[in-house]
């Protein structure tokens, strides 16, 4: 049975671990990435695909599509439908390799460095180039707007980025991000969703079904399976086979944990914007009740 003694004896021995590795470790070790260089043209080449994706949606949807809502928008309203869609494309391209990899190769419990082949690696580190491509146009994108977005996206943009670019130091954390990269699935459906409000389907069945699924997809991939994956994660980079060096570890903890905080306060402001979509029109609302004439007539 456990006690509060048994509590305290645990936590200590965690924190003697944590500061013995402190004064161990080295610093500037922790954060050199030297298998990065084999993929920077992989990076740069997506980086450039999403670049040129952006910037040609507004030719494809004015000269050739000739999209009549797209038309009446404003150049505003335009950067941030182009925005949308990249993010979108993004995300079908990054979920489908993801869940490919996950069911070809599973999951990265102890499972050590040995245990990757070459060939396995260099698909984990493929798909993290895709990812860590369109988050430095995400960056680029989120700066050139930066007083419309806010500072909290371009923030968002930079952590997103460097944790990937981190994931490189080690093969089990290219694994662990293709868990991760997994959270695009539900992106997929939240940007359908935006997209049919535009088009004035809000309430409609078509978007119904899709926040159902919207609602099903974020709470599997970035609650359930995000939670579980996080918690294993801290407790290998830390302390069950210290996957990488205390102050790589401090990174990753110090920008993975808020960032899934925020995705409970999204999963909560998701829902009660759904609910406001589709609360029923035939609820009884409090109205005045109609005045009726008094009659004019008097009695004989």
């Amino acid at each position: 049975m456990f006690n509060l003694n048994s509590i305290q004896i645990i936590v200590d021995d965690y924190i003697d671990i944590l500061l013995n590795r402190f004064l161990e470790e080295s610093f500037k070790e922790g954060f050199i990435i030297p298998k990065i260089k084999d993929y920077y043209v992989n990076i740069l080449s997506f980086f450039l695909f999403f670049s040129i994706l952006y910037l040609s949606l507004d030719i494809i949807f004015t000269k050739i599509w000739k999209n009549k809502y797209y038309l009446k928008l404003p150049e505003i309203k335009r950067k941030d439908w182009n925005s949308k869609i990249v993010a979108f494309i993004h995300a079908i391209i990054i979920s489908t390799f993801c869940i490919s990899l996950i069911y070809k190769y599973g999951f990265p419990w102890n499972k050590t460095e040995k245990d990757y082949n070459d060939r396995e690696i260099d698909l984990y580190y493929k798909a993290i180039s895709i990812s860590t491509g369109y988050f430095m146009w995400d960056i680029i994108y989120c700066l050139s707007d930066v007083k419309r977005s806010g500072m909290s996206f371009v923030i968002h943009g930079v952590c997103a980025f460097l944790i990937y670019v981190f994931t490189f130091k080690h093969h089990v954390l290219g694994h662990y991000a293709i868990l991760f990269l997994n959270y695009e699935i539900s992106t997929i459906f939240l940007n359908i969703y935006w997209i049919l409000d535009k088009l004035d389907l809000t309430g409609s069945i078509l978007q119904l079904v899709n926040a159902l699924l919207l609602v099903v997809t974020f709470f599997s991939v970035r609650i359930v399976s995000g939670n579980i994956t996080i918690c294993k994660l801290l407790y290998d980079i830390f302390f069950a086979r210290k996957l990488t060096s205390v102050y790589l570890s401090l990174y990753f903890f110090i920008n993975i944990v808020p960032m899934q905080i925020l995705n409970f306060i999204w999963f909560y402001k998701m829902i009660r914007s759904i609910l406001r979509h589709f609360d029923s029109p035939g609820k009884p609302t409090k109205k005045e009740k109609p005045k009726t004439k008094k009659s004019v007539k008097k009695n004989n």
